[in-house]
């Protein structure tokens, strides 16, 4: 079920909107012993206003700012819809960043809260909390038998949700808490409120922190779902797989687009497994940066070195047609005929290796490679290039499905 974003005021609205109307569907998936298990649209709406409840237990009210450091993983978008809920600012950080960087962050955002993953990240950020004049309380997701003797305050994530179910807990904040109604507040969101502070490295020196609107993400959304609408409209079920860092705006904003289209969103266990991971979520998009189509090409290339003569002479047929196809070169009708038997023979089996359901590969974060970029759309692996700036939240402009350049970064949004 796909919405209009131009009618939302916030994304947090976009997310009550769907998880109303899709309420028991699978939403969010992460892999547990062995399998990937997931959260329904309701079930992450419970855990959003249990934690935004827990959030307000804490004194954290309208336009304060919560810190997220953690990977890739379901509890990543409800604590920062959780955030924004209660008209808070969310500010990710990279969990690659030094504890100077989370410092900076901390100080420099002014953040009064931290939520952190795993015992490691709460090792390393608590040095940068204890320095903090404001940020006093940590969130920590992974529930596990390890203790901190900090003069800090950490509370567990299941502890929040258990007693965000729990009408009559002793609040610091308890009217507030007691007459907290999630759409209630999602209601009082306008398009041009802080919704997350993204912090990038820049050219040098500290992180630098740049604010962005509901607006300016959901306008992104707008522009994503324009350039993609025809290569979803026969999709009853659409899938994502979610590996880029969420604290980078990429990848952040991308998340609010499949949610207003009503996608399942898969997080991917490790870069060393992704490949694994889209053989068996079998996603329909791929988003990522030069570096991972690089090192598709390596693997594709290397891979046919072990073929047999035949395969090898099928895949340079498939390329040659392929790349006549791009540059629109008029084929014969005998090339016509062969090429679309290739789209079964040797196309598909290329697709198949990354879970067969792919429609489209979308790069951004830097420039990409040409050849690498013929080669896989030549492939069937078409490839849109766009370009853009965390300061435009972030995406400028991208290359359409029907009318890609891959020298180009294609049209405005």
């Amino acid at each position: 079920m796909s919405i209009n974003f131009d009618q939302f005021n916030s994304v947090v609205s976009v997310f009550q909107s769907q998880s109303t109307a899709l309420n028991d569907k699978p939403y969010l998936w992460k892999k547990l012993d062995g399998k990937f298990i997931p959260l329904s649209w309701s079930q992450t709406r419970e855990q959003v206003e249990s934690i935004a409840k827990g959030l307000i237990n804490l004194g954290i009210l309208k336009g304060d700012r919560v810190v997220i450091l953690s990977e890739n993983r379901p509890e990543w978008q409800i604590a920062d819809l959780a955030i924004m809920a209660i008209g808070a600012i969310s500010v990710p950080a990279y969990t690659t960043s030094t504890t100077k960087d989370y410092e900076h962050i901390i100080n420099h955002s002014g953040a009064r809260c931290l939520i952190v993953s795993s015992h490691s990240l709460t090792i390393k950020a608590i040095p940068a909390v204890i320095k903090s004049s404001k940020c006093q309380n940590i969130i920590k997701i992974d529930d596990d038998e390890n203790r901190y003797t900090e003069p800090i305050n950490i509370t567990s994530w299941n502890k929040i949700i258990e007693e965000g179910k729990d009408s009559s807990w002793n609040s610091v904040e308890k009217e507030t808490y007691l007459n907290f109604n999630l759409k209630e507040s999602i209601n009082k969101h306008k398009r041009g409120d802080t919704a997350c502070i993204i912090y990038t490295s820049g050219t040098g020196g500290s992180p630098k922190g740049v604010m962005l609107s509901h607006g300016a993400m959901l306008t992104n959304c707008s522009g994503a779902q324009a350039l993609l609408k025809n290569l979803i409209s026969d999709l009853d079920e659409i899938r994502f797989l979610s590996w880029l860092p969420l604290s980078h705006s990429y990848e952040h904003t991308l998340q609010f687009y499949e949610m207003g289209i009503g996608a399942q969103i898969y997080y991917a266990e490790s870069i060393d497994k992704l490949l694994i991971n889209m053989s068996e979520v079998r996603p329909h998009f791929m988003t990522a940066v030069p570096r991972f189509y690089d090192s598709l090409y390596t693997r594709i290339s290397q891979g046919l070195k072990n073929q047999g003569k035949i395969s090898q002479i099928l895949f340079a047929a498939t390329l040659r047609l392929g790349k006549k196809q791009y540059y629109n070169s008029k084929m014969t009708v005998l090339e016509k005929i062969f090429n679309n038997i290739l789209k079964k023979v040797v196309r598909k089996k290329v697709n198949k290796r990354f879970g067969g359901s792919l429609r489209a590969l979308i790069s951004g974060g830097a420039a990409l490679n040409f050849e690498v970029g013929l080669y896989l759309t030549a492939l069937g692996l078409p490839l849109l290039q766009g370009y853009g700036q965390t300061e435009t939240a972030p995406v400028v402009s991208a290359n359409p499905p029907e009318k890609i350049k891959l020298d180009t970064v294609g049209t405005i949004f």
